[in-house]
């Protein structure tokens, strides 16, 4: 009869100690940055000039249109993705997206219950910086330097599209704007910039204050997590849409980029008297409302942090790679931040590096922080006053979430969809792709819902302009008239 090995205590410490490094080399590789080459032969083409219902629900009915087409490219799952008016129930409230992808809160940040959510944000994000020296070139792409204040010109790394006799071509033109403290050296960025562009669009990889190489011109230039950072977005617009051959601009954010990119879309259509602005803060805000919507090819925001302040909260205590692997790796970049600016103790405290930033701008002269929390809210944080800004917007919007995103709910862009009748904005909620892992898991579906999104014949803006055509003007989301300085 065959015996069953066991093993003494002992023995199975040494099998362990020589077992370890091979299982730390695996999570390494299987936990890191992954570059997702992206041409126009992935990209699935919807038909030409869509002919829309008369149901006024532009944006949102195009997606609906679209994800009929697309939703095949997403690897099978028993869970169907969601879009927008699957995301409220009946009586408008927000249905409980994620027992729907049958996902529990409390296990998002776990990597056993969710080692895809998990393993996607990994390989969908960067832990380098490209500060001190510049990121390795991009084919295609040059360097350039934008101006959006007196003292101040955010570094972008620009791709023209061009015709077989390299002739810039006139096309939409599509910024991108990084995770918090992202720079051109973020693999997602490169490969989606090169992929745009080979599809025929311009293409602007955007470093903001804070990031990149801008941050190495202008050291004084502090973050504000979203507040002048929106407000500058209004000058690259503005600056890209006189370059020639520009023909429409659009905008992709990733995380905290994305929450900016949702600001951009309310503070294009800001009222004049918006209650978000305080008078001390307009002293800093240099644009000011136009009749031609800013970003009027769309946005798209992918993995948005909607409850900033929640995160910023989780990050008071330290937090271990183990037991909580997205706070912990947030507390690394936080950590990282305030090492190179000298503030001490450097402990991964997202709140304290606001308050150090906001020390560093001229901003606290004028400006409490808590007017810049009611500028950047999307939410309701507490009691304190959230207004529904996603209803100014002017422009096609899009959120694209994940059920297992561990740094950011899936749960809150039901809420946020809840509180927003606009039928420019838009969302979708597909099972898995974690945080901002989208090419990762479903390169495909990701691809493709972008290039169809901004496409000038059939995308979201395109569809807009058929129903203008075919209905009369809706002055409920109509800006405003009026400076803000």
């Amino acid at each position: 009869m065959p015996m069953t090995p066991t093993f003494s205590p002992s023995t199975a410490r040494l099998f362990v100690r020589g077992m370890a490094p091979a299982i730390i080399a695996c999570l390494c590789g299987c936990f890191a940055e992954q570059s997702i080459p992206l041409t126009p032969r992935d990209v699935t083409r919807l038909e030409h000039a869509p002919r829309p219902a008369v149901s006024g629900h532009s944006t949102r009915e195009w997606l609906e249109r679209a994800h009929v087409r697309l939703a095949g490219l997403i690897p099978a799952t028993p869970y169907a993705a969601l879009v927008t008016d699957e995301l409220t129930r009946p009586d408008g409230e927000p249905r409980d997206v994620l027992k729907h992808f049958a996902v529990r809160p409390d296990d998002l940040p776990r990597l056993l219950p969710n080692f895809s959510g998990l393993r996607c944000t990994a390989q969908g994000g960067s832990t380098r910086y490209f500060i001190d020296r510049p990121a390795p070139p991009w084919r295609g792409f040059d360097d350039v330097w934008i101006p959006v204040r007196p003292n101040l010109s955010l570094c972008g790394r620009i791709g023209w599209a061009r015709d077989k006799h390299g002739r810039v071509t006139v096309a939409n033109a599509i910024v991108i704007l990084p995770g918090l403290f992202g720079d051109h050296g973020v693999a997602r960025t490169r490969d989606l910039a090169m992929g745009l562009r080979a599809c025929g669009y311009h293409v602007l990889s955007l470093e903001p204050r804070a990031h990149g190489q801008t941050e190495a011109r202008y050291p004084q230039a502090a973050c504000t997590f979203g507040v002048l950072e929106t407000d500058e977005l209004m000058a690259v617009n503005d600056w890209l849409e006189s370059q020639p051959g520009v023909s429409r601009t659009g905008l992709i954010g990733f995380c905290w980029g994305a929450t900016t990119a949702l600001l951009a879309a309310w503070y294009d259509g800001r009222a004049a008297d918006d209650p978000a602005i305080s008078p001390g803060l307009s002293r800093f805000l240099l644009s000011v409302p136009r009749e031609r919507p800013r970003f009027e090819a769309g946005i798209i925001a992918f993995s948005p942090i909607l409850r900033w302040e929640e995160l910023r909260d989780r990050t008071e205590r330290p937090r271990s790679i183990f037991f909580d692997p997205p706070t912990w790796a947030v507390q690394q970049t936080v950590r990282d931040r305030m090492r190179r600016k000298g503030y001490t103790p450097p402990d991964g405290d997202l709140g304290r590096l606001i308050e150090f930033e906001y020390q560093r701008c001229d901003l606290t002269q004028w400006v409490r922080k808590e007017e810049g929390f009611d500028f950047v809210r999307l939410l309701p944080y507490r009691a304190l006053p959230v207004g529904d800004k996603l209803e100014a917007a002017r422009t096609p919007m899009l959120v694209v979430h994940a059920s297992n995103d561990p740094l950011s709910s899936a749960q809150d862009v039901a809420h946020l969809m809840s509180r927003v009748s606009n039928p420019r904005v838009a969302a979708l909620i597909v099972a898995d792709g974690g945080h901002v892992g989208f090419a990762v898991h479903a390169p495909r579906h990701y691809f493709s819902l972008i290039v169809n999104y901004f496409d000038e014949q059939s995308g979201a803006a395109a569809f807009e302009r058929s129903v203008a055509a075919i209905e009369p003007p809706d002055e409920s989301h109509s800006m405003h008239a009026g400076a803000m300085e």
